[in-house]
């Protein structure tokens, strides 16, 4: 039989193990991704700054409930994220955005007209302070997956729009 001062110990270590190693992650994680969409940039962004549609073809938004200042997205798992635009031109797009789950950061668009269509780079930045949302986030959030995925469904609504 083992000691019960072991087993208590080997648990306090792997707590520490693993308490240390989260401070350690980067609080800072970005991703980027780009498409070409078959449409204008006027076309798209039309599409992007209709933020109440979003549920209707992001399929991780189940809700949007706008306000004076920007608004509120909750996600199909029922957080809640605060955007904020920080600037909307003709080839640029700039949000800020805030979670109730402990981390903020920006999301950016780039759009760039070429034969056949645009051109659309994003690229969302998101700081974690918090250890603990840092090392889910690490764990359980892929930026870039997330970029590219964004892109296709927003490909996918601008094109059939623009027909």
């Amino acid at each position: 039989m083992i000691p019960i001062a072991i087993v208590l110990g080997t648990i306090v270590a792997a707590g520490a193990a693993i308490t240390i190693g989260t401070l350690m992650l980067p609080e800072t994680r970005s991703g980027s991704a780009e498409s070409v969409v078959s449409a204008s940039p006027e076309a798209i962004i039309a599409v992007v700054k209709d933020v109440g549609a979003q549920p209707e073809w992001r399929s991780s938004v189940a809700a949007i409930a706008e306000d004076a200042t920007g608004w509120t997205e909750t996600t199909r798992i029922g957080e809640r994220i605060a955007f904020r635009w920080v600037h909307q031109g003709p080839d640029r797009l700039d949000l800020s955005f805030s979670s109730e789950s402990g981390y903020a950061g920006t999301w950016t668009a780039r759009l760039t007209r070429e034969s056949g269509g645009t051109r659309m780079r994003v690229t969302e930045t998101a700081n974690l302070t918090r250890p603990v949302t840092r090392l889910l986030a690490y764990l359980f959030f892929d930026p870039v997956s997330f970029s590219r995925k964004y892109l296709a469904e927003l490909k996918a609504r601008v094109e059939v729009s623009n027909e």
